[in-house]
């Protein structure tokens, strides 16, 4: 943030990301509580160990709220603007990127310099023009989850083969559908709050 010139809403999307990404962490840390508490595991090192990791964890994100809640504290709300997309946020982040090359440009390569800093998700998707997030983004988001399914198809496979095809077409299709049908959901609900899709209705 001090390295890159920020927009005017740039802080508040941040404080969305945080807020969505605690909340997120949060859910799944309490699911975890209660299912220990219906489903308790015999007493044993590694289940007193995984108890205590639990509780690490959630010491850990009532800490993270806390710094978010200090770090945002008198933050005018602004709202972002209505054309925001994929696009800008893949350019908000590739920053991670730009600004440690730009440190280290007398050591590289001029050639990686230049690309690293003229980069722009612009001319990445004007190569693929059909799922351009600017022009096609729910087509974008339907891609990120199929592909996202796919990866986790793969990573299952490193426990062995299905049994047969008929149920490696089921989980395959399950793993494929759920994702897909989770980032499009995740797309609905939060894509317009975090800034990565214009609003689903037109603001007047």
């Amino acid at each position: 943030m001090r390295s890159h010139p920020l927009r005017r809403h740039h802080p508040n999307l941040i404080l969305r990301g945080n807020v969505v990404a605690i909340l997120s962490i949060a859910v799944t840390i309490l699911a975890d509580g209660v299912a220990e508490v219906l489903n308790p595991k015999p007493p044993s090192p590694d289940a007193r160990l995984l108890l205590a990791g639990l509780g690490g964890m959630a010491l850990v994100t009532v800490y993270c709220a806390a710094a978010v809640m200090h770090a945002f504290r008198g933050l005018p709300a602004v709202a972002p603007p209505a054309n925001l997309t994929l696009c800008d946020a893949i350019d908000d982040l590739w920053m991670f990127v730009r600004v440690p090359v730009s440190r280290l440009r007398a050591l590289l390569p001029e050639r990686v310099v230049w690309l690293v800093l003229t980069f722009h998700a612009e001319r990445l998707f004007a190569r693929i023009a059909s799922f351009d997030p600017r022009r096609h983004p729910w087509r974008f988001a339907s891609a990120a989850g199929i592909a996202a399914g796919s990866c986790l198809c793969l990573a299952e496979l490193h426990e062995g083969l299905p049994p047969n095809l008929p149920v490696g077409l089921l989980a395959t299709s399950i793993f494929l559908a759920g994702e897909t049908l989770a980032v499009l959901l995740g797309f609905a609900l939060l894509g317009g709050y975090l800034g990565l899709r214009p609003p689903l209705r037109a603001r007047r």
